[in-house]
């Protein structure tokens, strides 16, 4: 999937085999999590982090590409239930579903 197109579904090479997926909301922002975070480490934690990576076969394509960032979520930290209620954005996302329904 190119940067910031709205496709519903990506493909993806898994360990040489073609494979079609769905795309989600929350998958994207959890994949932009983890890029996210990676960038973040210290090159000794991201020596050894790169190495399990590779052994399987996540990297380097984990970091082709731009991060595409998703801000359905921006400003939430999960979960995105507290108290039995789900944070306003969720809610208004089920909302809008049933309305399309």
């Amino acid at each position: 999937m190119a940067g910031g197109e709205k496709e519903k579904y990506f493909e993806a090479n898994v360990d040489g085999e073609v494979a079609t997926f769905t795309t989600h909301q929350y998958r994207v922002w959890s994949f932009e999590q983890l890029q996210l975070r990676y960038q973040g480490l210290k090159d000794d934690d991201k020596t050894s982090i790169d190495e399990m990576l590779t052994e399987a076969s996540v990297f380097p394509a984990m970091m082709d590409g731009e991060i595409i960032h998703n801000g359905l979520f921006d400003g939430f930290t999960p979960p995105f239930v507290k108290n039995g209620v789900s944070d306003a954005r969720v809610k208004h996302l089920k909302e809008k579903a049933v309305k399309a329904q």
